[in-house]
């Protein structure tokens, strides 16, 4: 089962943390409206959390930070991050779902390995050949002919499942697959 973690924040709790920590007294009522509108988040990214602590720290006086050993703008962050709200929810898995694989481990590296040896037996075939320089006639990128090779070397290792169309690569998976089984033979 695969989680994953949403944050939301709150205008209103940015709000009383600048007040009980005396932070945006250098912005005007439009200013503040800003930082706290943007504030206001049902998908809490750090991103976001850095434009606010940074719009915090520009409209804070600097004598507050003088003591302060560490990035005032990192401090913020965290005070920001702090008061966020998470929610952990269950990842629904779609037809569509890309699987993270660690490269760094060794089924990751042998995978990689028999990918790329595949591929390049298969540029060598005369069938890959002529679909590759029709797909660039065709007027198909580098990365699209390039995404059909790598399925292409996957699906004659492993195989697909005969499906009408393939998200990835867009071309028919029973002409993938008749051509695999032409390339493998």
């Amino acid at each position: 089962m695969s989680m994953k973690e949403r944050r939301t924040l709150r205008g209103d709790d940015v709000r009383r943390l600048c007040i009980e920590k005396n932070w945006y007294t250098r912005g005007d009522c439009e200013e503040y409206r800003k930082v706290l509108n943007m504030a206001d988040s049902q998908n809490v990214t750090t991103d976001l959390i850095v434009k606010v602590a940074e719009d915090i720290y520009t409209h804070s006086d600097k004598d507050y930070w003088k003591d302060c050993e560490s990035d005032p703008v990192g401090n913020i962050c965290f005070e920001i991050a702090r008061i966020c709200y998470s929610f952990f929810e269950k990842e629904e898995m779609t037809e569509n779902h890309v699987f993270e694989i660690d490269l760094e481990t060794e089924k990751g590296k042998e995978m990689i390995t028999l990918v790329q040896n595949r591929i390049g037996e298969l540029i060598k075939n005369p069938t890959v050949q002529k679909k590759v320089i029709s797909m660039g006639n065709a007027g198909k990128t580098d990365d699209e002919i390039r995404n059909w090779v790598t399925l292409l070397a996957i699906s004659t290792l492993y195989g697909l499942p005969k499906d009408d169309k393939d998200s990835q690569c867009n071309y028919p998976v029973n002409k993938l697959m008749e051509l695999a089984a032409e390339c493998a033979a």
